[in-house]
């Protein structure tokens, strides 16, 4: 069997999608639609079949949306330990007195605060896993809790159980 779409129907507002995961061909509903585009505010909804290996291509769209949000976390959580480090040099060179410091750090909480996940899981850890390397450089578990806001007790957790995957 082919790979089929059609059924085109274009519209200004949202139409019932199709949530599907697993193997087999997937065939839509009367009332379902398969891939929805949105340009101009008009969305543009698609019924028909796909082969379930097409799975495999919505599989690697989520994986690479995730890491963008882990590359996007770890930008601004870099760019916030820069503005600390800035404000920590203007007060170790008394350009500013210790209440100014705090009184920033107060009024601007969270342009200098790196706040802790605890919506972390598997997946994420293993998608960081997979970007560490790619960074040409060896990071403690320190650095990567407060690169990517994870607490430190879920990176050796994790840590643990690749441990434990590799005994068995």
């Amino acid at each position: 069997m082919s790979n089929q779409l059609n059924d085109i129907v274009q519209t200004s507002e949202t139409l019932p999608m199709v949530r599907f995961w697993g193997g087999g061909n997937l065939t839509t509903l009367p009332d379902q639609y398969l891939l929805q585009t949105l340009q101009s505010g008009t969305y543009t909804k698609i019924r028909g079949y796909l082969h379930s290996g097409i799975n495999d291509v919505f599989d690697l769209l989520k994986e690479n949306s995730q890491k963008e949000v882990l590359y996007l976390r770890a930008v601004d959580n870099l760019i916030k330990k820069n503005d600390f480090l800035q404000l920590t040099v203007q007060l170790d060179t008394e350009l500013i007195t210790d209440d100014e410091f705090q009184h920033e750090l107060e009024k601007n909480e969270d342009k200098y605060l790196i706040k802790m996940s605890e919506d972390e899981n598997q997946e994420h850890l293993s998608l960081i896993a997979q970007i560490l390397p790619k960074l040409k450089r060896e990071f403690t578990a320190d650095e990567v809790s407060e690169l990517f806001s994870i607490p430190l007790e879920k990176i050796h957790l994790y840590i643990d159980s690749l441990t434990e995957k590799e005994i068995s």
